[in-house]
């Protein structure tokens, strides 16, 4: 199918298209290959017939009804997930110094899904970590939440860790400007809660790392607003130790409740 052009518009049907500058030529065709794709591939899901109303005819639909219900007082016996090692949709970003020394893995423990981070002993290679971002877009749960007068008050992060590890976490605003704190999981997957008032002024990480490498990989905003959970952007998930430091963390969830 080759559509006439008129006025710098065509009809088009299902299918691929090669567009091309009148009057030049490539050696391009349908079956040349992109990778493993042919440009003539394509897929053109099956037509759906919308249903039509006519003038005097009955036309039968059954209707549905929702209601929000939650409110303040519903939330606070409600966790806000912010991260969920068991959802595959959770968007995270890997900060890994050397995949050699620092390899991350989801593995089943404790009969459910969690994310492994590990960090073998190296002679200058620092332990790295994690990044997750919070879906304040579509994510119902959270929308709702915005949407209500609750007041988080409190960071629970769901981990464990082989030996006495140290992990920082990181919350990051939409304004770029980071709060953080310690936390020492024990050798079994347990929650810890830390307060967001003890979360103390920091620097982030910049993730994706920057390249070229000499680049600062760390950021402090001069902004000064507080710490506000609603404005919680993303969450970093650091590992604290030395390069000659054998290290293991596990973490299930980090999620807000009000205490």
């Amino acid at each position: 199918y080759q559509p006439q052009v008129s006025a710098q518009t065509f009809n088009i049907r299902p299918g691929t298209y090669l567009i091309e500058k009148k009057g030049t030529s490539t050696n391009l065709s349908g079956y040349t290959k992109v990778g493993v794709i042919g440009l003539r591939e394509f897929v053109a899901p099956a037509h759906q017939p919308a249903s039509t109303i006519s003038a005097a005819r009955s036309f039968a639909t059954t209707p549905t009804a929702t209601a929000n219900t939650t409110d303040a007082a519903t939330l606070k016996r409600k966790a806000l997930s912010l991260f969920d090692s068991r959802d595959e949709n959770s968007v995270v970003v890997f900060y890994s110094p050397d995949w050699k020394t620092d390899p991350y893995e989801f593995i089943e423990a404790a009969g459910q899904r969690i994310l492994r981070m590990t960090h073998r002993p190296t002679a200058k290679t620092t332990p790295g970590g994690v990044e997750t971002f919070v879906n304040r877009l579509d994510n119902e749960e959270i929308l709702m939440a915005l949407a209500s007068d609750a007041e988080y008050n409190t960071i629970v992060v769901r981990a464990a860790a082989v030996k006495k590890t140290l992990v920082k976490i990181t919350l990051i605003g939409g304004d770029a400007v980071a709060y953080s704190a310690i936390i020492q999981p024990g050798n079994q997957v347990q929650d810890i809660a830390v307060p967001l008032s003890a979360f103390k002024r920091d620097a982030f990480i910049l993730l994706p790392r920057p390249y070229p490498g000499f680049q600062a990989l760390d950021f402090f905003s001069k902004e000064n607003s507080a710490l506000q959970w609603r404005n919680i952007d993303k969450i970093q998930f650091m590992i604290q130790g030395k390069p000659e430091d054998e290290l293991s963390v596990d973490l299930a969830n980090i999620r807000l409740e009000i205490k």
